[in-house]
């Protein structure tokens, strides 16, 4: 098992690369974008395919059943993403941290 230091040390390059917003807190990650259109849908399935590219690589394969989509605003664009030929569950709220936050950003 990795210590803290060297899993992070050993992470550290997984956002090469990427076009989009990630986010990395111990051993979650977040992957964030604007989608406008049908490019920035685009963009982000590519971004979802090098992940998976660098877990490959690195032999630390994403727990893709734990994945999801969350759609936040008002108006977006609705869009399926996919990881290893797995569809990503569009999900109206999520816990995280502790914190139940919902696709309107509200938290409780």
């Amino acid at each position: 098992m990795l210590g803290p230091l060297l899993f992070h040390i050993y992470i550290n390059d997984l956002d090469c690369n990427i076009q989009n917003w990630i986010l990395k807190f111990a051993d979650d990650t977040k992957f964030f974008s604007r989608i406008k259109d049908q490019n920035d849908q685009d963009r982000l399935q590519q971004d979802l395919f090098k992940l998976i590219m660098w877990s490959k690589e690195w032999q630390m394969m994403f727990n893709v059943s734990k994945c999801k989509v969350m759609h936040i605003g008002k108006s977006y664009v609705q869009g399926q993403y996919y990881m290893m030929n797995h569809q990503l569950e569009e999900v109206v709220d999520e816990k995280d941290l502790g914190i139940m936050i919902t696709r309107d950003l509200k938290v409780s």
